[in-house]
């Protein structure tokens, strides 16, 4: 066996040497000079002459400090939750979100360092992608965090809402009951003839579909759950804020309770009971959501509300 040990101490050697030479100034330089180069077809890097930029300065003077909410109405927030050369060139569908500790709202960052999680085989004949993505936060030794989905976020409304922000509002309002919630379900119900703006009929809004631990929440239980769902989503996300505001733009969230085990049995007629099956947390596909909720009524002997749709 060749012990490369002495050949790493010289590479290693070679490296602190090169390092200590190096120019900080001039290696900051040549990195804002060449991501400027990256960006400049975007739509931010068009508004600021990026093709013109030689210098720090000419960065300076054409590229203006601006507050996060600035950059968000004027270059995310049309696009969201999918950004295509809007600041960075190229696609870039995932977010990370901040604390909140600034402002005391959640801000999304358009993040390019998370993941889309791919099995393949060893010669790359076939893929399937899992749905998840994933952030590298070691490399020794290697671990991963599971960050969200790669299709996980509601917008009929233009309300913009994210997985982490649903989640956290359900968890929110099944601790202001005193409730365990073991799955759930969100989609849009939109009144008919209309498409998501407010007008005759009135607005439309999200259905929650719940299982909850044990028995369900009696009828007032489910309605300070919606209160508290409602208010921690409008202090999470301010264009969710702004469409409920007088209930203009949505109506408040209604919630349907499940009887333990009903999401089973649901995926079960699916042919999706198993593990490796979930219940999707968001579901935009009109089909599927118009599927469950049928089931949902068979199962309690009601009939579905028959003048909403989805989207």
């Amino acid at each position: 066996m060749i012990d490369a040990t002495p050949l790493l101490r010289l590479y290693a050697r070679a490296r602190l040497s090169a390092l200590a030479r190096l120019d900080l100034v001039e290696a900051q330089r040549r990195q804002l000079l060449r991501l400027v180069r990256t960006a400049r077809a975007t739509r931010f890097g068009r508004d600021h002459d990026f093709a013109a930029i030689r210098s720090v300065e000419d960065f300076r003077r054409q590229v203006p400090l601006r507050r996060y909410e600035d950059f968000w109405k004027t270059y995310w927030q049309g696009d969201y939750p999918r950004l295509d050369d809007c600041t960075w060139p190229g696609v870039i569908p995932f977010f990370a979100v901040s604390s909140g500790i600034t402002t005391g709202a959640t801000k999304n960052i358009p993040c390019t360092r998370d993941y889309a999680l791919v099995v393949s085989s060893c010669a790359g004949l076939w893929a399937y992608f899992l749905g998840d993505t994933v952030r590298l936060v070691a490399l020794d030794p290697p671990r991963l965090v599971v960050t969200g989905r790669t299709a996980y976020g509601l917008s009929a409304f233009g309300e913009h809402l994210i997985g982490e922000q649903i989640e956290d509002a359900v968890a929110t309002a099944a601790s202001a009951i005193g409730c365990d919630v073991t799955d759930f379900t969100v989609g849009p119900l939109v009144p008919d003839g209309r498409r998501g703006r407010s007008g005759e009929g009135g607005a439309g809004g999200h259905l929650f579909i719940v299982e909850f631990a044990g028995s369900s929440p009696p009828a007032d239980a489910l309605g300070a759950f919606a209160t508290a769902l409602d208010a921690r989503l409008s202090d999470l996300n301010e264009d969710y804020r702004v469409h409920r505001a007088s209930d203009y733009g949505m109506a408040p969230p209604r919630i349907r309770a499940l009887p333990s085990g009903d999401f089973a049995a649901w995926m079960k007629t699916r042919g999706r009971l198993g593990g490796q099956n979930k219940v999707p947390r968001v579901i935009t596909d009109e089909a599927l959501f118009r599927d469950l909720r049928s089931f949902v009524s068979r199962a309690s002997g009601r009939s579905p509300d028959p003048r909403h749709r989805q989207p």
